[in-house]
């Protein structure tokens, strides 16, 4: 039977481990940022389009 200290042991997060799984969720959320970022960008570039004639389309590309 496993002792209770040693069922603890086997459960801590070292600070590295820690400190790993932030900078991972930190760069995953950077993605998000930038995914979010190039959404709006695209989301502006059709509302401009929808203002525009028809002749200036190609120079929005």
């Amino acid at each position: 039977m496993v002792s209770l200290e040693e069922k603890l042991k086997s459960n801590d997060v070292t600070e590295d481990q820690l400190m790993m799984n932030f900078k991972e969720a930190y760069d995953e959320a950077g993605q998000c940022r930038n995914m979010i970022l190039q959404l709006e960008i695209c989301v502006r570039r059709v509302r401009r389009r929808q203002h525009l004639p028809r002749s200036r389309y190609p120079a929005l590309l």
